[in-house]
């Protein structure tokens, strides 16, 4: 299964597949470029701040890595992050084995529910991070369609989000937080009650990113 959601990242790195939630703008051409404008393929492609040199080695490599991330510090940016739809609250996350548990207050036509959905298939590849949503469920209130919930996910930042409907698989696009020369990739997942353990893979630093350009002096453009 996690085969599909790879195959996802690499269409949408390609700019050749959209969602099925109408998100899948194909805001990118797969080189690293990212356009500006409407996501229509005919606005310019602006280059991010990196330019591949030519090195005889990455400046970093490791042959695996182990991180563990505090769920408590990730409820607080999640929460944060979903408040701005004005649909989400009281975000709590629970982990146990390869699965995360998002646990919501998600207010749909005027009425609030808590949601439960469990995220599994973990996966980063090419800065593009992806997984699956699984087993859905209301606590009280009214039954609240899965397109709703895909919806409220899609919405919190509709320019890196795409969800695809009907198949679960969500992707967000990282690569405006991590460097263009970042090699890393999830391998396996573990999850306790309050901390998330990832495995990654071998990977590499190619460089560190270029200073962007220096801001113009005031009223230089007039």
């Amino acid at each position: 299964m996690t085969g599909e959601i790879t195959s996802r990242v690499e269409a949408i790195r390609a700019g050749g597949e959209t969602s099925t939630s109408g998100n899948g703008d194909g805001n990118g051409d797969g080189n690293g470029r990212r356009r500006d404008g409407c996501g229509c393929g005919e606005c310019e492609c602006r280059v991010f701040p990196y330019t591949p040199t030519m090195l005889p080695d990455p400046l970093l490599r490791w042959d695996g890595l182990h991180l563990v991330v505090d769920l408590r510090t990730v409820e607080v940016h999640l929460d944060r992050l979903l408040r701005r739809t004005g649909k989400v609250s009281r975000v709590n996350l629970e982990g146990r084995d390869d699965t995360l548990r998002v646990l919501a207050s998600v207010s749909w036509k005027g009425i609030v529910s808590r949601v439960s959905v469990d995220l599994t298939e973990i996966r980063l590849r090419q800065r593009y991070l992806g997984f699956r949503m699984r087993r859905f469920t209301v606590f009280g209130g009214v039954r609240i369609p899965r397109r709703a919930v895909e919806a409220v996910i899609r919405d919190a930042d509709p320019e890196r989000v795409t969800v695809f409907s009907g198949e679960g698989i969500v992707v967000i696009d990282l690569r405006d937080a991590l460097p263009a020369g970042l090699d890393l990739k999830i391998l396996t997942v573990q999850a306790t009650d309050r901390s998330l353990h990832l495995w990654f893979g071998a990977g590499s630093l190619v460089d560190l990113p270029a200073a962007p350009p220096p801001a113009l002096p005031q009223g230089s453009g007039s």
